[in-house]
């Protein structure tokens, strides 16, 4: 079975009636090409057509039902028949050599902790681990980052793996962060209290007043700068208005 006539035959062939007919007076240039080197059919074939419907009594009963069944020969011996479903293209991918994903049992707790807790994502949490020897995850302050999201989780997959719920150790675990962060932020504004009480200046106020006293000594000095400058066009100005008078 070949292939269809090209195109290229049929418009050359329908030009030519429209010239011998006078209906058209010109060639074109495609046209003296094509009657220099007229087309040739061409000489590769389509791809074949195998019937694989099946033409005997039994395939046919299987390919309109799609299930296997057994089938008895003329000699009263059965037989296993394959479906001709399970022959087709869908049937026969394999499954590519792909890595599985790596899942951790935090990775849930985690999302969904930062999901209830956006702040706490503002926070800066240090990877670095030292001191893994001596670390533990029964409590807040035993990790090594500190009062965090990340101390939150990990005791949280102590306390599931003690025996509590999920719902349970979250519970737990969020309690005790809140006491603690709310301690720890009292301690700060306690600290802030004694540091004005005797007189002191918070770091931010000392980085101010030191910005400050910087910026103040850089104005005096962009004075003098002005100042010499003005008495140096002033001299200039009146060496040139006595060169001028003279």
């Amino acid at each position: 079975m070949y292939r269809k006539a090209p195109k290229a035959k049929s418009i050359f062939s329908k030009y030519n009636d429209l010239l011998s007919g006078k209906l058209r007076t010109e060639k074109p240039a495609w046209f003296s090409a094509m009657e220099i080197y007229p087309v040739n059919p061409s000489v590769y074939k389509a791809p074949s057509y195998f019937e694989t419907g099946g033409k005997l009594d039994f395939e046919k009963g299987n390919s309109s039902k799609g299930t296997s069944e057994s089938v008895k020969a003329s000699n009263g011996e059965s037989f296993y028949v394959k479906p001709r479903a399970s022959n087709k293209k869908k049937f026969l991918k394999k499954a590519k050599n792909s890595p599985q994903n790596i899942v951790y049992p935090e990775d849930r707790l985690r999302r969904n902790f930062y999901k209830k807790h956006v702040y706490e994502t503002y926070n800066p949490v240090s990877l670095k681990q030292t001191r893994l020897e001596n670390e533990t995850w029964d409590g807040i302050k035993n990790s090594t980052f500190g009062l965090s999201g990340e101390s939150v989780i990990r005791y949280q997959l102590y306390l599931i793996n003690q025996g509590f719920s999920e719902e349970e150790a979250y519970n737990i675990a969020t309690s005790e962060f809140y006491r603690e962060k709310a301690a720890q932020e009292l301690e700060i504004k306690i600290a802030a209290q004694e540091a004005q009480n005797f007189d002191s200046l918070p770091v931010a106020k000392i980085n101010s007043l030191k910005t400050i006293e910087f910026e103040e000594e850089m104005l005096k000095i962009s004075k003098k700068v002005i100042s010499r400058n003005v008495q140096m066009n002033q001299s200039q100005q009146a060496a040139n208005e006595k060169s001028f008078t003279s």
